[in-house]
């Protein structure tokens, strides 16, 4: 494919340099780096640009667009061997961390104060979650970020100080830092200044212009970061630092905040507190007394464990970090209340993430949805094959689109033994379907969390629970069946369901997940329409909701039932209200039992307007029809559902005329 300028952005090559009259001794503005045309064995750049060109350029492409789309669809038909070779020969590469007179370490003109981070296989394409955490991580400031070509990894911009200290061990700190905080490795590849990145397409990357301004990561970042290494202080900081570390740990105490609540958080503290030696002591003490669970001679022996087994990975510079994260938690939590203009809100805007349908206009990706129906409705059967599509990456019921593509989905079952599920999801021979790896369903041991735990409410530990399953897992959307289970008190209660819908809310943003909780509603009479006040408990459940719906049983026949929007989502419009509901019936094939769409229809031809009385006697004259008619009473039982000892009553009632029944 030939490389086309002019047509794939213009804009991204205004700036290009005439290197046969460039000198060394030029001084260009900081930021500024070199773009490469394709095929990669091309080292001579092209000309330079800086990081706002470049991410009006990889989100806006056209051309750029299809090459990654065939890239990938090579990659998934032929292999990684096949998509690489191709990747190398039509895609332009930027060096993200100088101007180059040739792409080699020799050939650097100046450095541009960025370093490009490459974050590989990212799991389950946990890049919406993943993304926004990063964007919202305020020590190490990142700028941009955007989806590698092969769709799998990341790409992090971020600004470093040169002039405090070399490439290397910035990249050095930063491999720890990323190994620490968020288990992941990143492309030791790199360390190398001349490093080439490849460009890719990716229309939902962040660009944080904020940060672009403001100071990059400097030595300090490096002492604190860097690969078996902790904080060296002298003697006149240590002093410092210890009296602030004492400032902190005071002001956590007297909010009662505890940062080490979580056992390996604890461990963490406890570790980096080692770098002072027996200094320290008194300091994890005073961080760890917040907890309910603090124990003076555990946290003494859990010390002494820490100072034999400290090998310097850990220093302050954790607990720093640790501190900042909860403000980087309240900072973003806060955006909503920052006073911005309409123009300037517009513009925050185009830079986050498009909101995208996990079901269609059901429930939309980053949202906290409830589906509540009758007991029997089948609400867990659409459950799981919710959860069941989203980790394949496909539509629901072939009609509700998936526009995210796959997920790690985590489920919790609190409703079906082993065996019930088994049951459901295998044949008369115990063959079993095959759901994929990113379907994850996970136990709460009750019994266990209360005795892991036993000075907190179950509540708490419930959530704290799924908190840890979150970060083990990295799941990206969380399926809660159903939403009594959450809590120990009746959720009808109006402080009760405020604070559970404000915990799962919480839950949603902390993490930037998608939620789903099944939840029940009280018996309805006959002919009635679902409407958000047939939602059993407090009107807080669905005032918190950003989305509502229900599943209703059908009067058409025992196996139909019918999907109905009753909160719409702010981001989509509603589809699917009482003109227009989902028909659908309940079957089980290939060993998965689900539902088929059948159609779209008022909800009315779903439901039964008679009274009791009415459809007993429609039920008494198809019994005696059909007796008339010569059948016998087990046959009228299978056909109308009218016990045999009932219907046998009835045609001697009638035989006898004894009158109107």
């Amino acid at each position: 494919m030939q490389y086309d300028e002019l047509k794939t952005n213009a804009s991204f090559h205004s700036n290009c340099f005439d290197y046969e009259n460039n000198t060394k001794e030029q001084v260009l503005p900081n930021g500024e780096f070199s773009i490469y045309k394709e095929p990669i064995t091309s080292i001579t750049p092209i000309g330079e640009t800086t990081l706002p060109e470049l991410y009006k350029f990889i989100s806006t492409s056209e051309d750029l667009n299809n090459k990654i789309f065939r890239l990938r669809e090579m990659l998934f038909q032929k292999g990684s061997a096949v998509y690489k070779k191709e990747k190398a020969n039509v895609l332009p590469s930027v060096t993200p961390s100088g101007k180059f007179k040739i792409r080699k370490a020799n050939g650097l003109i100046r450095h541009s104060g960025i370093i490009c981070i490459d974050i590989d296989d990212v799991q389950s394409n946990d890049f919406v979650g993943l993304k926004r955490r990063l964007a919202a991580d305020i020590q190490i400031k990142p700028i941009l970020i955007f989806t590698s070509p092969c769709g799998f990894g990341l790409k992090v911009f971020l600004k470093i100080d040169v002039d405090q200290s070399t490439h290397f061990n910035y990249f050095e700190a930063l491999e720890s830092y990323f190994k620490l905080e968020y288990d992941l490795e990143i492309d030791k590849a790199c360390k190398d200044v001349s490093r080439a990145c490849f460009l890719s397409y990716d229309p939902d990357a962040i660009y944080n212009d904020i940060f672009l301004n403001e100071k990059g990561l400097d030595a300090n970042f490096i002492n604190h970061w860097a690969s078996n290494q902790g904080v060296v202080y002298d003697n006149e900081l240590d002093i410092n630092t210890i009296e602030k570390l004492y400032k902190i740990g005071n002001g956590l105490k007297s909010k009662g905040v505890c940062i080490s609540d979580d056992y390996h958080d604890w461990v963490r503290v406890g570790h980096s507190f080692c770098q002072l030696g027996e200094q320290g002591r008194e300091l994890f003490h005073l961080f760890s007394e917040v907890s309910t669970k603090y124990d003076t001679n555990s946290t003494n022996s859990k010390y002494d464990a820490l100072l034999e087994s400290y090998d310097g990975r850990l220093g302050i510079g954790t607990i720093f970090h640790m501190v900042s994260q909860m403000e980087s938690i309240k900072m973003v939590e806060s955006i909503g209340n920052t006073i911005r203009t309409a123009s300037q809100r517009m513009q925050d805007a185009q830079k986050m993430p498009e909101i995208k349908p996990l079901i269609g206009v059901v429930w939309q990706m980053g949202e906290l949805h409830i589906l509540f129906g009758d007991t029997g409705s089948g609400k867990s059967v659409l459950a799981i094959q919710i959860a069941n599509s989203l980790s394949r990456g496909i539509n629901v019921l072939n009609i509700l689109t998936n526009g995210v593509g796959p997920q790690k989905v985590l489920v919790y079952d609190f409703e079906l033994s082993d065996r019930q599920f088994l049951k459901r999801y295998s044949d008369d021979t115990n063959n079993m379907y095959d759901f994929h790896e990113d379907f994850i369903l996970s136990d709460i041991d009750f019994k266990q969390l209360m005795i892991d735990y036993p000075n907190e409410s179950l509540d708490k530990c419930m959530f704290r629970k799924i908190r840890q399953d979150i970060k083990e897992t990295r799941a990206n959307v969380v399926i809660i069946d159903n939403i009594t289970f959450l809590t120990t008190q009746a959720a009808q209660e109006t402080s009760v369901a405020l604070d559970l819908m404000k915990e799962l809310d919480s839950m949603k943003k902390e993490f930037g997940i998608s939620i789903l909780v099944l939840a029940h509603t009280p018996k309805v009479k006959n002919g009635t329409f679902l409407t958000l006040n047939e939602l059993g408990g407090s009107k807080h459940l669905s005032n918190f909701a950003d989305s509502v719906s229900c599943l209703g049983k059908s009067s058409q026949e025992k196996d139909v039932r019918y999907l109905k929007q009753v909160k719409p989502s702010r981001s989509a419009e509603i589809i699917f209200d009482i003109e227009n509901v989902i028909g659908l019936t309940l079957n089980k094939r290939n060993k998965f039992l689900g539902f088929d769409y059948l159609d779209c229809t008022h909800e009315s031809e779903h439901l039964d307007f008679s009274s009791p009385k009415e459809r007993r006697n429609q039920k008494l004259d198809m019994v005696i029809e059909l007796h008339e008619n010569g059948a016998s009473y087990r046959a009228i039982e299978s056909t109308t559902g009218v016990p045999k000892s009932t219907v046998e009553r009835w045609v001697n009632k009638h035989n006898n005329n004894e009158g109107q029944l």
